[in-house]
């Protein structure tokens, strides 16, 4: 049985992925490493963990070739964005149930 903190972070999550995901994607060249750090805070506080690791891991990787080419960049944070999003499904049915 479900206690009022689990039910409330399982009726979250989905949005706050959605946010972290839209976050990302819109975020400036200049302004990704800032937004992955809010990004990996905001989902480590819904027990988003696998994914807030993933956007840490990415964000590690930036500070040492962010200023590499921008394809490269975009190539790797849309490789992240494809794997955030692939468990949007998951955590909506999670709601559900």
């Amino acid at each position: 049985h479900l206690n009022e903190v689990d039910k409330m972070i399982i009726d979250r999550a989905d949005g706050v992925l959605e946010r972290a995901i839209s976050a990302l994607r819109v975020a400036p060249h200049s302004e990704l490493i800032a937004t992955c750090h809010e990004m990996v805070d905001a989902l480590a506080v819904y027990e988003l963990t696998d994914e807030s690791g993933q956007v840490g891991v990415f964000s590690q990787w930036l500070k040492t070739h962010g200023d590499d080419n921008p394809d490269k960049v975009s190539k790797h944070l849309n490789a992240l964005l494809e794997k955030l999003e692939q468990r949007l499904p998951e955590l909506k049915s999670l709601k559900q149930a």
